[in-house]
């Protein structure tokens, strides 16, 4: 009697309905087995088939032992294995060239690289696999840094084709394969030094000049960069005018900052603002002057948007002593000097949820005018990872009363790093490339932003002694990998004709 099994599907139960399932589970069905419901794992599961067979008595009973089926998993887990894109296509028969997957989401811990032929050594499938560290060489579930494995014929004399895919560990699953090169090792000549002793040393092509149409073939010389990241320090704007005003020094040191939700219980220990050039060991904060006024003062910090002119950000400050209701008002003390400076530390950002901000906006214009007079609009068009801390100063007019004299001063944007963190290249396919450019690198980086983000080459001495700037070609839609890698190609060196390698940085 043969049963075909159609229709069944798996419904997830959350962590927390767990024990109460598996509960109401074991008063219908006794498990065949024994099992721990704290070691549980929810994204895979095997079907249990149980035979049971009609008694004298009228009664099902169990007359085999249970039969497993292999292990199922959950595809938002353990999404399809795809290779994406590779660094190369091609690596000696020796083995050990390093290269670079971008794949989609996998699990560092049940995850090789499978290479194989299937009429290798005495007609037989030959099987190799990669050689990487889990731990260290699997980027951000997206990538895999691998060296490939040797050939079992190293002596090949012609490039012989075999295929590469990813493969699960414990389910044996594979991907798509996709053709991979294995090369013939390149001989070695030998030269005769001064001293009568052989020299062995692998063969290079020589370098080639222009060719009859003007074009160059192959490089005259290459580029061996030294990477690392430039990033721009923001410069905070100034206002100057005749009567009080103020200027603003510092800023956040890397335009970035942590924002922090309400329900983090950060308290008033939200993360500081730093200023440029602030180190882990000497720290430096924004700090506002004013210039032409020896009495009582008051300074008004409080968040706007980067738009121009800025809208109030819901976005609120915190962690400063002076800090209210997300608007920070700082009284400044008269002091004998000319130059009135006052430090602003620990003052943090914390975010509002985009379901409180138009409540959030509405208690703010009821406190604080917008100094720019520019109505808050719809409030769904407000980006929530960024903002501009708005200074504005007041000096006191009557006793207790303080009014506005100058214009507000804007700081740069501050992105919250959740959404923008550090940019940090982690791993590169290749660290040299052609005078001529166009040679296709892969980068591992942190998170970025695909829409926000280039890849910058530069020399600090190059043509008339000025700074060589020059920028890694690739679109942003097709070869940003998951925020996590970028495939592009090299720009061109403004000297073609080098004679010798350039070290630049990227």
């Amino acid at each position: 009697m043969a049963y075909s099994v159609k229709s069944l599907g798996i419904q997830c139960i959350r962590r927390k309905d767990i024990e109460a399932e598996l509960k109401m589970r074991e008063l219908r069905y006794q498990n065949p087995f024994k099992g721990n419901p704290l070691t549980i794992n929810l994204n895979a599961i095997r079907l249990c088939f149980e035979l049971h067979v009609e008694n004298s008595d009228g009664q099902f009973v169990p007359i085999f032992p249970p039969v497993l089926s292999t292990t199922i998993y959950d595809k938002k887990a353990s999404p399809s294995l795809v290779i994406c894109s590779m660094s190369a296509t091609d690596g000696p028969a020796s083995g050990g060239k390093q290269i670079i997957l971008l794949t989609e989401k996998v699990n560092k811990d049940d995850i090789q690289v499978r290479f194989y032929r299937e009429c290798g050594p005495d007609r037989k499938p030959w099987i190799a696999y990669g050689k990487f560290n889990p731990a260290t060489n699997v980027h951000k579930q997206f990538a895999i840094v691998l060296k490939t494995p040797a050939y079992y014929d190293p002596r090949i004399k012609e490039p012989v084709t075999v295929k590469i895919q990813l493969q699960r560990k414990r389910s044996n699953e594979l991907s798509e394969p996709k053709d991979f090169k294995i090369l013939p090792v390149p001989k070695l000549s030998r030269k005769r030094t001064n001293k009568g002793h052989l020299k062995v040393e692998p063969e290079s092509p020589p370098s080639r000049s222009l060719d009859e149409n003007g074009n160059f073939g192959q490089p005259v010389g290459t580029l061996l960069p030294q990477f690392e990241m430039a990033f721009p320090r923001p410069v905070w704007q100034e206002e100057a005018q005749r009567g009080p005003w103020q200027q603003v020094d510092g800023g956040s040191s890397d335009g970035g900052l942590r924002f922090r939700y309400q329900c983090e219980n950060r308290g008033s220990t939200a993360g500081s603002i730093l200023g440029v050039g602030s180190t882990a060991q000497r720290r430096i904060y924004p700090t506002v002057e004013i210039r032409n006024h020896q009495g009582p003062a008051k300074i008004v910090i409080t968040c706007v948007t980067s738009d121009d002119p800025p809208r109030l950000h819901p976005h609120r400050l915190v962690g400063h002593k002076d800090c209210s209701e997300g608007i920070c008002e700082m009284l400044v003390e008269p002091t004998a000097t000319p130059v009135m400076a006052h430090s602003i530390k620990n003052l943090g950002v914390q975010c509002i949820r985009r379901k409180d901000v138009d409540a959030e906006l509405r208690k703010k214009e009821m406190r604080y005018a917008n100094p720019f007079n520019v109505p808050t609009g719809n409030s769904s068009t407000i980006n929530l990872n960024e903002i501009r801390l708005c200074f504005q100063l007041h000096i006191e007019s009557f006793p207790g009363q303080f009014i506005p004299v100058s214009h507000p001063v804007l700081s740069t944007i501050i992105y919250d790093k959740k959404s923008n963190p550090d940019l940090i290249i982690c791993s590169m396919s290749d660290c040299t490339a052609p005078a001529s450019g166009g040679k296709q690198i892969i980068l591992l980086t942190e998170k970025i932003d695909k829409d926000d983000i280039q890849v910058r080459f530069f020399k600090e001495f190059g043509p008339d002694l000025k700074p060589w700037i020059a920028y890694g070609a690739f679109n942003p839609t097709q070869d940003v990998h998951k925020q996590v890698a970028i495939v592009f190609r090299t720009p061109a060196y403004y000297d073609r004709l080098i004679t010798g390698p350039v070290k630049h940085a990227v």
